[in-house]
């Protein structure tokens, strides 16, 4: 009888922590969907800045958050065995960056952008949306 209240409280314990952590993930998406700027004014940069890199292995993009100025460039490196459909914006609320909306990645293949608005944006793997990352991009 004891040891089966354990397990019910174990279990409960669990859940709670399963929907405290989707729901931090839910808000955080949605945060950074309401606080792009999707109607920004890109910058010409007609020089590049300093490039960054994000590598998604193991289904994790690392770093997971990058903060660059305008004009940066961005590269993300699929590491994976597994095709990337690379997205900007959340989930379900693509939004284009630096002209592009949705990249096909295989394993060694990359996609690169040009940090040319500012502003909090967000990509991820449409296919596996755990693999994802942040970037905040400063004028």
């Amino acid at each position: 009888m004891k040891a089966a209240k354990i397990v019910c409280i174990v279990a409960a314990v669990i859940a709670a922590g399963i929907a405290v952590f989707s729901g931090t993930q839910y808000m955080a998406d949605h945060y950074l969907d309401s606080h792009a700027d999707t109607h920004a004014t890109e910058a010409s940069c007609k020089q590049r800045g300093k490039v960054y890199h994000v590598v998604i292995k193991n289904n994790t993009a690392t770093p997971s958050h990058t903060t660059a100025t305008l004009c940066d460039v961005l590269t993300v490196t699929n590491e994976d065995d597994r095709v990337r459909d690379l997205a900007f914006g959340s989930h379900d609320h693509h939004q284009p960056y630096d002209g592009q909306t949705e990249n096909t990645i295989k394993k060694g293949q990359s996609v690169t952008v040009v940090l040319n608005r500012a502003g909090k944006y967000m990509f991820h793997d449409h296919l596996q949306d755990a693999a994802k990352g942040t970037f905040t991009v400063a004028e």
